[in-house]
């Protein structure tokens, strides 16, 4: 018996069920597997995607999940009706700027576009892009803000450490 396959294929099945990132800590523990062979069984998981699947195994931080490819996107839409959410070039540019100076107070965001940016940061949070993380102990509490592993997703990052080097 090759317990490395099966590990292999464990892994598929828990990932094409898993509705977040799993974390590949959290599956190693809580398989019954020896380390080496957990190991194994990922990477031969990781050669079977990447050699005969519609789908990516994409590492976000110490987590993994499925996500299609996308150049099966178009059909994926138009079999299944899903839409492309676009953000507006004002929510791009808030959710760059909480990206790259994260924890960003809503004051901050605020000063940089010279407008209330509250409908904005409720359409990040809506999806799942940015979440608060607390308020600070100054007049008004103002809410600080990250990104989330959904944004690393959408944006296929592994890390914040990720991001592209912008030269100014």
């Amino acid at each position: 018996m090759d317990k490395a396959h099966d590990t292999a294929m464990l892994l598929y099945a828990i990932l094409f069920v898993a509705p977040e990132p799993l974390s590949i800590h959290d599956m190693r523990n809580r398989l019954n597997v020896p380390g080496n062979v957990f190991d194994e069984g990922l990477h031969r998981l990781r050669e079977i995607i990447e050699h005969n699947s519609p789908l990516n195994l994409q590492e976000i931080n110490d987590k993994i999940v499925f996500t299609t490819r996308p150049e099966y996107g178009e059909i994926i839409k138009a079999v299944t009706g899903l839409k492309k959410t676009r953000l507006s070039e004002q929510a791009l540019h808030v959710l760059t700027y909480i990206a790259y100076n994260q924890p960003v107070f809503k004051s901050a965001i605020d000063g940089l576009r010279g407008a209330d940016s509250e409908s904005t940061l409720e359409t990040l949070r809506n999806y799942g892009l940015i979440t608060a993380i607390g308020t600070a102990k100054t007049l008004g509490s103002p809410i600080a803000y990250r990104t989330t592993e959904k944004f690393l997703q959408v944006f296929q990052l592994k890390s914040l450490s990720d991001l592209p080097i912008v030269e100014l």
